[in-house]
């Protein structure tokens, strides 16, 4: 039986050469993940200017619609104060027990911890 024997130097230099494909994939590897955080970060950051721009625009239409409510509550008060009093100066006993009986409501909801 013949056997083959390999040549220490074949060897080394085979392992030799692993090591520097291990060393030039570990160094890819790295770029490859230097290059995912700096693309990460990009989308992140865009993310974060379209979250912040719709929040404003939302803020902006809130604020609107509040403002529109504020402004319709008042037209409507102003319209009606003055079928209010009519009614107050016809019947100023009911008025009272009305604004007795909302005052204590009030009361129990603000008494309440």
């Amino acid at each position: 039986m013949a056997t083959k024997k390999k040549k220490p130097d074949t060897l080394e230099s085979r392992l030799d050469a692993l090591v520097a494909d291990l060393e030039a994939l570990q160094s890819d590897v790295g770029s490859l993940a230097q290059g995912a955080k700096t693309e990460a970060g990009e989308r992140i950051a865009e993310a974060l200017k379209a979250a912040e721009a719709r929040v404003a625009e939302v803020v902006e239409a809130a604020e609107a619609a509040a403002s529109e409510a504020v402004e319709s509550a008042e037209a409507w008060a102003t319209d009606n104060v003055e079928s209010l009093r009519e009614t107050v100066r016809a019947q100023p006993i009911a008025a009272c027990a009305v604004a007795l009986g909302i005052g204590a409501l009030f009361g129990a909801i603000f008494l309440r911890r």
